[in-house]
């Protein structure tokens, strides 16, 4: 699935949503680091980026997309006691972003903001298209996340990445599409399987509390029983 977020979008959004706040010294930054990643988002960079050629795009993508996905998280963090509805619209912003990163060839490094994002992208969403498109978008984040980033054990983005796991597993849940409860859940149980017993507890407990279709229930009934006696045995 082609994704195609747009820097420009993403500095109008936040002009908008900072119109009337203070400028701070991370709101600068952000805007100018906006200003130099929309130049990438020019037809003819879009149109060498379709001849994979990555020559005009910056070797530093990465870096400048993680500074300003940082400064966004300072810059919602600041206004969140005054306007909370605010702050997590900018925070939003993250997500496009993150995903304009991934999509020029850059990794992820700073990963709360960006699950907070779709979590929230998450809840909002309740027709079948709009999750199938939220599932691959968080595929897409999944896929560009920095290996290097999780290397601790018990750092913020290693809860921050088994949190965007499980959330997978809720959003492909919610389509109703075999195929990708399949996968998702494939993936969840071979990154985090010390968190598969009690997610498919859990699931299990919707399949009763909301009436879904009985193929998704017949799936969640079979990881449920694998995992649930993997549990017992150990």
């Amino acid at each position: 699935m082609q994704i195609e977020p747009h820097i420009l979008n993403i500095k109008q959004q936040l002009e908008t949503l900072t119109q009337d706040a203070e400028s701070s010294e991370a709101l600068m930054e952000i805007t100018q680091l906006l200003t130099h990643l929309q130049q990438f988002d020019r037809p003819e960079v879009a149109h060498s980026r379709r001849r994979s050629d990555s020559s005009q795009l910056p070797k530093n993508l990465t870096e400048l997309g993680d500074r300003c996905i940082q400064q966004l998280e300072s810059v919602a963090l600041s206004v969140k006691a005054e306007d909370p509805d605010k702050s997590r619209e900018i925070e939003c912003l993250s997500f496009p972003l993150a995903l304009w990163v991934t999509q020029h060839g850059g990794e992820l490094k700073t990963l709360t903001p960006i699950v907070n994002a779709i979590a929230y992208d998450s809840n909002q969403s309740h027709k079948t298209e709009a999750l199938e498109r939220l599932y691959h978008m968080v595929n897409h984040v999944l896929e560009g996340i920095c290996p290097h980033s999780l290397q601790s054990a018990y750092s913020e983005n290693q809860k921050a990445w088994r949190v965007l796991l499980l959330n997978h597993g809720i959003i492909a849940t919610r389509t109703h599409n075999a195929t990708l409860i399949e996968s998702a859940y494939q993936n969840l149980v071979e990154k985090i399987p010390e968190d598969a017993p009690q997610f498919f507890e859990q699931g299990m407990a919707q399949m009763v509390k909301i009436n879904y279709p009985d193929h998704v229930k017949s799936i969640v009934q079979k990881y449920y029983t694998q995992w649930h006696q993997a549990k017992i045995l150990h």
